[in-house]
């Protein structure tokens, strides 16, 4: 497992430092580049962007205030993780055209998600799969 966050934290690295790679990337994967015309459609998207990181933020912040995150969980980290899990989700379904078996794997993906923000006090089912040993 050290490898693949090695690797990921690589690639965090090289987009934080590298603008050319960002631009190219943006480009690449959104086919387009945001001038003149297109620069309203992206203000618009980033709109919903910002809203959904606030949402999420907000909500992870009322469970941490709740005593209802798991330790090793901030409500910024939950609510990030959140946030890139469902932006990827979205972005590849759309743009590889999952069938229904994916979103099965996918539904039990962010039901795990999910279940590993939860503080095991919040959630029952958690205590007796570890309480069974599983």
């Amino acid at each position: 497992m050290r490898a693949v966050l090695d690797w990921a934290l690589s690639v965090i690295e090289l987009f934080g430092t590298d603008e050319h790679t960002r631009t190219v990337y943006r480009i690449t994967v959104t086919r387009c580049e945001y001038l003149s015309e297109m620069q309203e459609a992206y203000t618009l998207q980033r709109s919903m962007h910002d809203t959904m990181v606030e949402n999420f933020r907000l909500a992870f912040e009322r469970a941490s205030e709740a005593g209802q995150l798991a330790p090793g969980w901030t409500a910024t980290t939950a609510s990030t993780t959140l946030h890139c899990f469902m932006s990827g989700l979205l972005d590849n379904w759309l743009r590889f055209d999952f069938d229904v078996e994916v979103a099965k794997t996918l539904r039990m993906a962010l039901e795990s998600l999910v279940e590993s923000f939860r503080r095991d006090a919040a959630c029952p089912q958690r205590v007796a799969l570890s309480q069974a040993g599983g």
